[in-house]
């Protein structure tokens, strides 16, 4: 998708479209996030996870803020793999 980045870092490569409610005959736009490839395998592989969580991540992978009580929620869905990107 031209013009399009990864919500969670940035990235504008191979860029997939992500329903935030898992309807994906759903397509407002408040339902959309766009995420590259590995993160949308990882969000589906994982299950749902909250928005909270998803901004919290979003600040971890851009370097944005210190996210404390992101470290055990990242074990608990386990997005390790991510991370280390």
């Amino acid at each position: 998708m031209p013009d399009r980045e990864c919500w969670l870092c940035g990235v504008t490569d191979n860029i997939h479209k992500h329903h935030l409610d898992w309807h994906h005959n759903n397509n407002t736009p408040n339902n959309i996030m766009y995420l590259c490839q590995p993160h949308h395998v990882e969000i589906h592989r994982c299950g749902w996870v909250d928005m909270e969580f998803m901004r919290e991540l979003r600040r971890k992978l851009r370097g944005e803020a210190e996210t404390p009580d992101l470290d055990a929620r990242i074990q608990k869905f386990d997005f390790s793999d991510i991370l280390e990107e």
